[in-house]
């Protein structure tokens, strides 16, 4: 009898580990991300239903990057609770302080560089400044870079914002950001367009860039044809 209960308890422990070793955190984060992705509902009532499975997923996977990536999408996601009383700031705030504390060479920080959108202007300034600290991976100092010479430009320092575009290309030009470089960024941003090029009716001015396949391609290769040029965002 004590051998037979013994085999049982090593059966079950045997289960036991099979089950926790099955287990697929970042299929979890995955079917949630699907599901406020392709759901029908209002993006608020979305946001509020999945939330406390993002919350409880980073909680259980304290220090993996699964609970990095589910405290990113808690943070971007703060719109959905923004009202007049500032919840939406004060959430990002204390979830973005949370998050380069726990991660602070995490590569994925340069996200939060660009979610401005969320943070009271002083609290994004001050995120980027830590972002861009000399200790951050380049990926991260470079994102927080661009962003930082973009924040001074908007505020109305194009001279103050120059060496910044400056800084950054030199530093960090080689480096990819999507389909480009920060070094082409940098130069998008140091030489815009005349005003006067982009009138009704006068030709279109020079536009080069690559294709999503890395093809080289300028928009003068299309003179003759009908063009259709989409400007588009990510939000």
């Amino acid at each position: 009898m004590k051998q037979f209960q013994g085999r049982y308890f090593a059966a079950a422990l045997v289960l036991v580990f099979a089950s926790k070793a099955g287990a697929d955190p970042a299929k979890d984060l995955a079917d949630l991300e699907k599901r406020f992705e392709s759901s029908a509902k209002p993006r608020k009532e979305n946001y509020a239903e999945l939330r406390p499975g993002f919350e409880e997923l980073a909680k259980k996977h304290a220090g993996t990057v699964v609970s990095l990536k589910a405290k990113l999408w808690l943070l971007q996601n703060t719109w959905w609770v923004k009202d007049d009383k500032g919840s939406m700031e004060d959430a990002a705030a204390a979830l973005a302080d949370a998050i380069l504390k726990e991660y602070p060479k995490a590569e994925d920080l340069a996200r939060v560089a660009e979610w401005h959108y969320v943070f009271r202007k002083e609290k994004h300034a001050e995120l980027l400044a830590a972002l861009m600290a000399a200790d951050r991976p380049d990926a991260v100092r470079a994102a927080a870079g661009l962003a930082n010479a973009i924040r001074v430009k908007k505020a109305g320092g194009a001279d103050e914002a120059k060496p910044l575009f400056e800084a950054l290309a030199k530093d960090f030009g080689k480096l990819k950001q999507g389909y480009t470089t920060y070094a082409a960024l940098a130069d998008a941003h140091l030489n815009v367009h005349n005003p006067d090029e982009l009138q009704i009716g006068k030709p279109a001015p020079e536009i080069i860039g690559l294709s999503p396949e890395g093809r080289a391609m300028k928009l003068s290769d299309f003179a003759g044809r009908v063009v259709v040029v989409d400007f588009f965002g990510d939000w």
